[in-house]
């Protein structure tokens, strides 16, 4: 049996990192994640991270024509705002919905 007791055995022996048993490759625990926290605040917070993807939708499309004088361009890119800004609104109002059963729990 070869001894591991450096790190260059484990690499020699072709070991996965996880079933080595050299000092360099013990399990550890793994860090605590988000979820220990209560469902409410996980809910909400990828709520909240969905609201970004039409927001920066809107403003793309806003930017893209800024410079144009096509006016069929310029009604889509407000139709493109006006749908995510409405996406964002029922978004946030989940949140809300959320926001206010935690609170009453």
């Amino acid at each position: 049996m070869i001894p591991m007791d450096s790190h260059a055995n484990c690499r020699r022996r072709l070991l996965p990192p996880m079933v080595a048993s050299c000092r360099y490759h013990r399990r550890q625990e793994p860090p605590p994640t988000e979820d220990t926290r209560p469902i409410h605040y996980r809910k909400s917070r990828y709520l909240d991270y969905c609201t970004e993807m039409p927001s920066l939708t809107g403003k793309i499309a806003a930017l893209y024509v800024q410079n144009f004088d096509d006016d069929v361009a310029l009604a889509a890119a407000n139709d493109i705002e006006i749908l995510t800004t409405s996406l964002s609104r029922k978004i946030w109002q989940k949140i809300m919905i959320l926001q206010a059963r935690q609170s009453g729990d």
